[in-house]
């Protein structure tokens, strides 16, 4: 078994009754950048807008991307603070500025507190909306059951809402 589509999350968790919200993200994949000819290996996530509604980020510069912004498949970008220091340095403030990652420039929206890599549902260096994903988005079937590289965490209504 493995985790399930993003198609699979959307199109059919998303639209239950009792969640109020439904944070879907991918498993985090590395990619190499390089900053003054060094390499840098940056682990990535796609993330639905609800993920920021849903998680509990400390922000420290910026803010997340929007669904509008997913929505128009903008190369925007929240990074962790990790990845901003090795990738920007110490200092100056990043929103607005450019990373790349999988040969793609992002434009950082945000910069959050990063967190342990055994917080896997959490964990990333640079989040970026799913619309931008160079891997298809559609549900891979297999004997009827659905299946690809994404997760998600819901979000009750009320503490006696059952899930």
């Amino acid at each position: 078994m493995a985790p399930a589509s993003f198609y699979y999350l959307n199109h059919y968790v998303s639209t239950l009754k009792t969640p109020a919200k439904v944070a879907i993200t991918s498993m985090f994949s590395s990619t190499n950048t390089y900053v003054n000819n060094k390499k840098l290996v940056i682990d990535m996530k796609y993330t639905n807008a609800e993920f920021w509604e849903v998680m509990d980020y400390k922000f420290i510069e910026g803010k997340p991307y929007t669904a509008q912004q997913i929505k128009n498949g903008e190369r925007v970008a929240v990074i962790s603070e990790d990845i901003k220091n090795k990738y920007f340095g110490k200092g100056d403030g990043v929103v607005g500025k450019y990373i790349e990652a999988d040969n793609v420039q992002y434009r950082v929206s945000g910069v959050v507190k990063s967190v342990p890599i055994t917080m896997l549902v959490s964990y990333g260096d640079l989040f970026v909306p799913y619309t931008v994903s160079k891997k298809r988005l559609q549900a891979k079937v297999d004997n009827g059951k659905v299946y690809g590289g994404y997760t998600c965490e819901i979000e009750r209504r009320s503490a006696k809402d059952k899930i």
